[in-house]
Parts: structure tokens; sequence; C-alpha cells
């Protein structure tokens, strides 16, 4: 997971170096990025622990 985390934010960051964008428009790309990964833990790992209720 950690690996394709990396990856995702490694090719935005090219993207946005090639694109010329600036320095705030591609922290703010990142920080979307992370916040979107972190959001996608916490959704699964609330799905989890309501499927180790149900069993």
């Amino acid at each position: 997971m950690k690996k394709r985390l990396f990856a995702f934010v490694a090719i935005v960051l090219l993207i946005g170096v090639l694109t010329g964008c600036e320095k705030d428009e591609i922290l703010e790309a990142y920080n979307y990025a992370i916040q979107t990964a972190g959001d996608y833990i916490v959704v699964a790992g609330q799905i989890q622990i309501e499927l180790d209720q149900i069993r």
C-alpha cells in the first residue's frame, strides 16, 4: 500500500513539474492525494470493523 501511495505522489509531482505548475499547485495536488489516501484507509478500517462485528 505504501509503495502505491509513494508511486502516486511521485507521478503527481512529476506531472506537475513537467507541465510547469507552480509550487503551490504542486503542494495542493500532493495534499489532496495524501488526504484522499487517508480517507480511503479510514473508510476501509471502518468497513473491516463492521464486518468483524457481523461475524
